[in-house]
């Protein structure tokens, strides 16, 4: 009986360990995955200036030579608080 109660013990014994190595492995994959699923990892930011790179000759519209007609335009809102009547200045 006494061998019989060792092999039991060392069974026992084994699956223990298999059932600690399981346990360590679960762990290490709820950890990976207690982030929310919304937090993104960490990218870093290229800030690139904008506009033409430096060296390079300007590029406008020209005036044309021959202005065919002047037009007034008035605004119908304020730009800044969008009322119907601009504030007199």
């Amino acid at each position: 009986m006494n061998s019989n109660l060792k092999k039991i013990i060392e069974s026992q014994d084994k699956q223990i360990k298999n059932l600690e190595k399981q346990i360590g492995n679960l762990e290490g994959v709820i950890k990976e995955k207690s982030k929310p699923s919304f937090i993104k990892a960490d990218i870093p930011i290229y800030h690139h200036k904008s506009g033409q790179k430096e060296g390079h000759e300007g590029v406008s519209r020209e005036t044309p030579e021959k202005i065919d007609e002047v037009k007034e335009h008035k605004l119908c809102k304020c730009p800044i608080s969008s009322s119907l009547k601009c504030p007199a200045n």
